[in-house]
């Protein structure tokens, strides 16, 4: 159960974080979206890096979902979850990048833009998709070893 549980709670902050990266890319203020993204950022670094080392005893409640063996089992279900999610997102790209390129809407000017925003929900799944397809094959790397996974994680 603990394996099941980690491994959904990683694939979830870790497209948190993406989530977070794509509302930067909007204009506007960027402070809340910075203060949310370095959030995640922390709150992932303390569960894969930090709390590992610090956490030894199996009799402990955090024990069984933050020990080493613990997060080592979850990484490559969470990377073959977030392979899945990037499929998906990869299909509803291609679903909506054939909608935008079609005559939806007509040549008015509300078609042009129903076809503007299909083209942008388009792009942006598409690079949803390939960043956790990145973090899947980074998380599945893990299996090999479990820090040189963890760390190529953090850094893509």
């Amino acid at each position: 159960m603990p394996i099941i549980i980690d491994s959904v709670g990683l694939a979830l902050l870790l497209f948190a974080i993406i989530r977070c990266e794509r509302v930067l890319s909007r204009p506007g203020p960027r402070l809340l979206g910075y203060l949310e993204l370095y959030t995640c950022l922390f709150v992932y670094i303390c569960l894969v890096v930090i709390l590992p080392y610090f956490i030894y005893s199996k009799g402990e409640i955090l024990g069984r979902f933050l020990s080493h063996e613990a997060l080592k089992d979850a990484f490559p279900v969470a990377g073959l979850l977030l392979i899945v999610a990037s499929i998906l997102f990869q299909i509803v790209a291609v679903e909506f990048y054939d909608s935008a390129s079609g005559w939806r809407g007509g040549e008015n000017e509300g078609g042009r833009r129903l076809r503007f925003h299909l083209a942008g929900i388009a792009s942006h799944s598409f690079l949803i998709g390939a960043c956790l397809a990145i973090l899947g094959v980074s998380l599945f790397l893990s299996q090999m070893n479990y820090w040189m996974g963890s760390l190529i994680t953090l850094i893509s």
